[in-house]
């Protein structure tokens, strides 16, 4: 009988919540998502100006010192996205997007950043132009998505 109380209690809360209407936790409206992904928003407005920075530069160094601050940057950006909890099917398919391109763009960084000073500045600088045009165009279906929300 002690194995299957606390058992017999689980099921009680479970059916008492679902009787007063209590729902899962998590984003479940498309306001709501959008409050909760400025965060990512204001993040990225951070990695977009240090990106911009180091795709600037003409000296190795300054690459090298833009790519040190733009790794934690981009990592705030990714704990921002991959912070939010999505309780609705169609938001969560449209997070979706955004996780994809964040995702994406936090292995670029992490793939770039240990050898950025062995690599010629033409060739890094590129692949940083590349990497975020990448970045950008996701980000831009993914507010087309998000605006599309009911």
């Amino acid at each position: 009988m002690k194995t299957v109380a606390p058992l017999l209690c689980t099921v009680a809360l479970a059916l008492l919540l679902a009787l007063t209407g209590c729902k899962e936790s998590g984003i479940s409206t498309s306001a709501d998502y959008r409050t909760g992904a400025k965060k990512f928003q204001v993040a990225k407005v951070k990695v977009i100006q240090i990106a911009k920075e180091a795709r600037s530069s003409g000296d190795p160094k300054i690459l090298s010192g833009a790519v040190e601050r733009l790794v934690p940057a981009g990592k705030i950006m990714h704990a921002a996205a991959h912070g939010l909890q999505i309780s609705d099917p169609e938001i969560s398919a449209c997070h979706q997007q955004l996780l994809s391109a964040v995702d994406g763009y936090k292995s670029f960084l992490d793939g770039i950043a240990p050898g950025v000073m062995n690599t010629p500045l033409p060739k890094s600088k590129i692949a940083m132009k590349a990497a975020i045009d990448t970045f950008n165009s996701a980000v831009d279906g993914w507010k087309a998505t998000m605006d599309a929300l009911p």
